[in-house]
C-alpha cells in the first residue's frame, strides 16, 4: 500500500492511496479554518468508476482541519485517469470557529491579566520593553488590550464576525519588517470602512518620509512594542500599541494591512483606533481629517454640495486651486458621494467603475493640449473609472501619451479622468498643505463666567503675534475630535471662530475674521506685516457648553472587577487635558496640586512624588494614564459618589456633561519665524468689543424700539445667532430681550430672558443662541422691550 501527498492549494492537501491493483482511495485534508466544498471531476477518464456513484463527478463538504475521502476509484484493465479539481470556501459557523481558537484565546486572556498586574502602573511612553518579565514574554497593552472592547466600543454597529487576535509571526509567511519599501499600492484595505483614513495614508505614502516620521519604533520589535505619533485635536500625541492584530480565525488580518510582510499599515491603523477608543470608531470620515492627524499641517476640505462649493464651481475656481496646490506639493484626495458599504458588506460600485462613499488619492493635476486631466489612485488598488480618459479610452492619442506619459495599466487602481467628469463623479476635495513650516502650538481654554446678570463663555486668553518679516500665516483653532469615545456623548462640539485685530499703536481694528463653525477645527489664512502686532481672539458662543435637553444618566463608575467605565475614563482624560496647561505628556506638581485644591485636598511635593513613583508617570509628573489610575484607586477606596462630587466641582454635571469649560489648541503655521505671546484677557471685555465689531461689519438691523437699534449677526455654518443693541438715546435705558417663545434653541446664558442696562450711545451684546443639534423644529422669536433706566 502506497500513499502520495500533493499540496494542490494553500491549505488543501490531496492524498492518493493505492489500496490494491483495482482500487485507489483519494482523500482531501482541509488545513484551513474554513469549510471547504471540494469537487473531483474524472469525466475525462477511461476504465474508471467512482465507488457508490453513478457519475464521475463527486462533491464533498469538508469541515475545518478535517480529512475526508472524496472518491474511491474502481479500476478496470487498461484504465486511464484524468482529474480536474474545483473548490470553494466559506466561513465556519461562529460556534465552530470559537471552539477551534478557544485555547489560543484563553492563552491571550491570561497574558492580558498578567499585563494588567505588571504594566498598568508603568508609563508606556517611556517604558523599556526589554524589561518585560519572562512570565509575560511579550508586550500586551493593558490600556488597549486584545479584547472585543477594543473592536466595538462606542458603536451600535458591532462587527459581526469571529475575531482572533494574532501576532505577525502567526500570520506572516517568513520574515517581516516595520517598513521595507513604502508605496501607496502597499495598502490593502480590510473590512472596516475606514477608506477615508486609508486614502489619507495612501496620499502620505506618495512621500515615504512623511510616513516614516510618524514612527518612534522603526525596526521590528521582538517584544511586540511599537510607538507612533499623531497630531490629534491640534497637538502631537504619542501612542503605544502591542502587535496583536484582529484576524480571521487562524488566518490573516481582518482589517487593513500592507500587501507584503510589512507592519506599518497594521500599526498605524491600530494606534489610530486606540487613540479614538476602538476600531469601530474609525468607520466613515473625510480624508482631510486623516491628513491633518497624520501631518499636523493646515488642511482644506471643500464640499461641492455646499453654497461655498457651488459658488467656486460656478466661478471655475476649483481647477486653478487644486492645480496650484498640486504643483506646490500638497497632498490631495477626492471623495465620491454616497455611503461606503463595499468595505464591510460588498455593495456594488457606482456607475463608471467608482465606489460610492469612497476616498481616492489625487496623484497629478495636469493641463495638456487643451485638456484638463486628473490622475487618481484608489487605495484599494482596483475599481477604476471606465469613462473618458480611462485606461482603454480611445481619447489617448499618441500626442496625448507623449505629452503626459500615462501609465495605462488595466485595473491597477490608478486612472485618469477629465475635470468635467471629476466634478460630476466626486463630491469634494481635501487638500493638505504640506510644507517646511515654522510651527507653534499653544493650549487655551474657554470658560463660563457670570458677568453682570448674565453668563458668558469666552477665551481666558488672547494672543499677540508678530514677525520680523512679512509673513503668510495659517491659524488653526482646534477642539477635541467628536470621533473620540465619550466626546460626542458628553462634550459635543461648541462653535469655533477666529478674529484677528490690528493693534498697532494700541488701536483695536478688525483685520480679518473667520465665521464660526461647529466642527473640530477652524482655520484662517492671513498675511501680516513685519513688526506689526496682531491680536488673535479665539471665540465661541458657548451655547453647546450646556446640559442637553435629552441628557442621558451617567453609568456606574466602577465595574465589579474595579475597572472604570469608559465614559468616566474619557471624562478623566478630558480633565487631564484641562489641568495640563502646557502641551506636555504629564501633570506637574503645580498643576496636580491646583486641581486637587479645588476639591479641598492638599498634597505635599513628597506625597506627589510617591504617587508619581507608583503610577504611570514621567520624572516630571503624572501622565494621563496615571491620572486615570489615581482616580480609579480613589473611586475604589473612597466610593463612587465621592468621585462624582469631585467631577461636579471640576465642571462636569452629575451625568458627566462638561458644562463649565472646554480646552482648545491654537496652531500657527508659517514659512517665517513667528513670535506669539499668550496674555490674560481678564478685565479687558474683549469678547464684547469684538462682537460689536462683527455686528457692525456683518450684522443685520432688526428694527428700532424706543431709540434702541437691535442687531443680529447670523453665522450659518454654526447655526448660530448673536443679538446686540445700540442705545441711540441720550439717556440710560433698561432693555429686555425676551426669547421665551422660541423653540429648538440653546442659549449662551442658559436663559431665554435677558436684562441689561445700556449707557447712552453705547453697545451691548445681549445674547448668543444656536439651533440645538437634537431640534426637530426651530423657531426664533426675539422680543425687545425698552424702558428708561
Amino acid at each position: 500500500m502506497s500513499v502520495k501527498e500533493q499540496r494542490i492549494h494553500e491549505g488543501i492537501i490531496l492524498y492518493t492511496e493505492t489500496v490494491n491493483s483495482r482500487e485507489i482511495c483519494m482523500s482531501i485534508l482541509n488545513e484551513m479554518l474554513k469549510i471547504l466544498s471540494f469537487t473531483i471531476d474524472l469525466s475525462g477518464s477511461n476504465g474508471i468508476k467512482i465507488k457508490e456513484s453513478t457519475t464521475l463527478v463527486n462533491t464533498v463538504e469538508i469541515e475545518p482541519r478535517s480529512k475526508v475521502v472524496v472518491a474511491t476509484l474502481l479500476l478496470e484493465p487498461s484504465w486511464k485517469l484524468s482529474t480536474k479539481f474545483r473548490f470553494a470556501v466559506k466561513p465556519p459557523s461562529a460556534q465552530m470557529a470559537l471552539s477551534l481558537i478557544d485555547k489560543d484565546n484563553q492563552r491571550v486572556l491570561r497574558k492580558i491579566e498578567r499585563a494588567k498586574r505588571e504594566l498598568r502602573v508603568k508609563d508606556l511612553n517611556s517604558f523599556d520593553p526589554s524589561m518585560i518579565s519572562s512570565k509575560l514574554g511579550n508586550f500586551v497593552d493593558p490600556f488597549f488590550p486584545p479584547l472585543d472592547s477594543s473592536i466595538n466600543l462606542g458603536t451600535d454597529r458591532r462587527i459581526d464576525a469571529v475575531i482572533q487576535w494574532r501576532r505577525p509571526e502567526e500570520f506572516f509567511q517568513g520574515d517581516f519588517k516595520v517598513f521595507d519599501n513604502i508605496e501607496p499600492n502597499d495598502i490593502k484595505q480590510g473590512k472596516l470602512g475606514d477608506c477615508w483614513f486609508m486614502c489619507a495614508l495612501a496620499s502620505l505614502a506618495e512621500r515615504p518620509e512623511l510616513v516614516e516620521r510618524l514612527f518612534y519604533t522603526k525596526e521590528r520589535s521582538p517584544e511586540g512594542f511599537y510607538q507612533v505619533k499623531f497630531c490629534k485635536s491640534g497637538e502631537w500625541v504619542r501612542v503605544t500599541v502591542d502587535d496583536y492584530f484582529p484576524c480571521f480565525p487562524k488566518d490573516t488580518p481582518m482589517f487593513s494591512r500592507s500587501h507584503g510582510n510589512e507592519l506599518w499599515v497594521l500599526i498605524l491603523e491600530k494606534a489610530y483606533a486606540k487613540l479614538h477608543g476602538s476600531y469601530s470608531l474609525l468607520r466613515g470620515g473625510w480624508a482631510a481629517e486623516g491628513m491633518m492627524d497624520l501631518t499636523g499641517c493646515p488642511t482644506l476640505n471643500m464640499d461641492f454640495s455646499t453654497v461655498e462649493g457651488q459658488e467656486m464651481l460656478k466661478k471655475d475656481a476649483v481647477w486653478p486651486l487644486i492645480k496650484q496646490h498640486d504643483e506646490e506639493g500638497a497632498l490631495i484626495s477626492a471623495s465620491t458621494a454616497g455611503e461606503d458599504r463595499f468595505s464591510e458588506a460588498g455593495a456594488p460600485q457606482k456607475k463608471g467603475g467608482l465606489v460610492p462613499g469612497h476616498a481616492y488619492t489625487v496623484i497629478l493635476v495636469k493641463e495638456a493640449l487643451g485638456q484638463r486631466l486628473i490622475n487618481i489612485r484608489n487605495p484599494w488598488g482596483n475599481f477604476e473609472w471606465d469613462g473618458d480618459w480611462s485606461d482603454k479610452s480611445p481619447l489617448w492619442t499618441p500626442e496625448m501619451k507623449a505629452e503626459l506619459k500615462p501609465v495605462l495599466d488595466d485595473n491597477d487602481g490608478t486612472f485618469w479622468i477629465c475635470y468635467a467628469d471629476f466634478i460630476k463623479q466626486f463630491n469634494g476635495v481635501n487638500i493638505c498643505k504640506v510644507d517646511q513650516y515654522q510651527e507653534l502650538r499653544i493650549k487655551g481654554i474657554f470658560e463660563r463666567k457670570l458677568i453682570g446678570e448674565q453668563e458668558w463663555v469666552s477665551s481666558k486668553s488672547y494672543f499677540i503675534v508678530t514677525s520680523k518679516k512679512d509673513a503668510k500665516v495659517t491659524i488653526g483653532l482646534h477642539q477635541e475630535d467628536a470621533r473620540n469615545y465619550g466626546v460626542d456623548e458628553r462634550r459635543p462640539y461648541i462653535d469655533l471662530g477666529l478674529v484677528v485685530l490690528d493693534v498697532t499703536g494700541g488701536s483695536f481694528k478688525l483685520y480679518q475674521a473667520k465665521e464660526a463653525v461647529s466642527e473640530r477645527q477652524v482655520e484662517l489664512d492671513i498675511t501680516i506685516e513685519a513688526n506689526k502686532p496682531y491680536l488673535i481672539w479665539p471665540r465661541t458662543s458657548g451655547c453647546a457648553l450646556s446640559r442637553p435637553t435629552d441628557a442621558k444618566p451617567a453609568p456606574i463608575v466602577l465595574y465589579e472587577n474595579n475597572e472604570l467605565h469608559p465614559l468616566f475614563e474619557s471624562t478623566i482624560r478630558d480633565l487631564f487635558r484641562k489641568a495640563n496647561k502646557m502641551l506636555g505628556e504629564d501633570l506637574s506638581y503645580t498643576e496636580f496640586s491646583a486641581l486637587m485644591k479645588k476639591v479641598n485636598l492638599q498634597y505635599t511635593e513628597e506625597e506627589f512624588k510617591e504617587i508619581v513613583d507608583r503610577l504611570p508617570s514621567h520624572e516630571e509628573g503624572l501622565t494621563s494614564d496615571g491620572l486615570v489610575e489615581f482616580m480609579r484607586e480613589k473611586a475604589e477606596s473612597m466610593g463612587q459618589e465621592q468621585l462624582r462630587q469631585w467631577l461636579e466641582i471640576w465642571g462636569y454635571d452629575q451625568d458627566l456633561y462638561s458644562t463649565q469649560s472646554r480646552y482648545y489648541v491654537l496652531s500657527f503655521h508659517s514659512r517665517q519665524r513667528l513670535k506669539v505671546q499668550m496674555k490674560n484677557s481678564e478685565g479687558l471685555n474683549l469678547n464684547e468689543k469684538i462682537h460689536e465689531m462683527l455686528m457692525l461689519k456683518s450684522g443685520e438691523k432688526k428694527g428700532i424700539t424706543d431709540g434702541v437699534q437691535l442687531y443680529c449677526l447670523m453665522e450659518k455654518a454654526a447655526n448660530a445667532f448673536t443679538y446686540g443693541a445700540f442705545n441711540d438715546n441720550s439717556h440710560r435705558v433698561r432693555v429686555t430681550l425676551d426669547c421665551s417663545n422660541s423653540e429648538g434653541l440653546m442659549f449662551s446664558s442658559r436663559k431665554n430672558l435677558m436684562n441689561f442696562t445700556i449707557e447712552p450711545k453705547q453697545w451691548k451684546v445681549l445674547c448668543h443662541c444656536q439651533i440645538s443639534r437634537t431640534a426637530t423644529a426651530c423657531k426664533l422669536k426675539p422680543n425687545l422691550r425698552v424702558t428708561r433706566a
